[in-house]
C-alpha cells in the first residue's frame, strides 16, 4: 500500500485532461509528465492511478489514461502550503520512463547478420 505524505511550504500542480482537473503534488505530475512523454516516444499508452485533493482535507485517487495521441497538461497552481506527496508512485513512474528510454538491444538485422545467421537456408 502507497503512504501519501504533506510536505509543507510548497506548491502543487493540476493534471488536466478532457475529463477534468486533478490537483496534486509538484513531483507526482512532474512523474506523469515524464512517463507520458516516454510512452508518447514509444507510441504507446496507459493508465496510471494518482491521488489528488477533491477538496481541502479530501485525497482521492483517479485514473489517468497517458501516453500516445493522449492530452495530459501540468499547470503549476498557486496553491502554496501542503504538497501531496507519493514516494513509491513517483518512483514507479519514474522508473517505468527510464525504462522505455532506454534501448534494450533490439534492432533489425543487417543483410550481413542475416547471411551470418541463416546462410545455407532456405530463409
Amino acid at each position: 500500500m502507497q503512504t501519501l505524505q504533506w510536505n509543507t511550504g510548497l506548491s502543487m500542480k493540476t493534471l488536466e485532461n478532457r475529463a477534468g482537473a486533478y490537483l496534486t503534488g509538484d513531483e507526482i505530475a512532474d512523474a506523469v509528465m515524464e512517463y507520458s512523454g516516454a510512452l508518447v516516444q514509444e507510441q504507446l499508452t496507459e493508465v496510471v492511478e494518482i491521488p489528488f485533493v477533491a477538496k481541502p482535507g479530501i485525497i482521492r485517487r483517479v485514473q489517468l489514461l497517458i501516453g500516445w495521441r493522449t492530452e495530459v497538461n501540468a499547470i503549476k497552481d498557486g496553491v502554496h502550503g501542503n504538497e501531496l506527496e507519493d514516494a513509491e508512485l513517483i518512483h514507479e513512474l519514474r522508473h517505468k520512463a527510464e525504462r522505455l528510454r532506454t534501448p534494450s538491444g533490439d534492432a533489425p538485422f543487417s543483410e550481413a547478420d542475416v547471411d551470418e545467421f541463416f546462410g545455407g537456408s532456405d530463409y
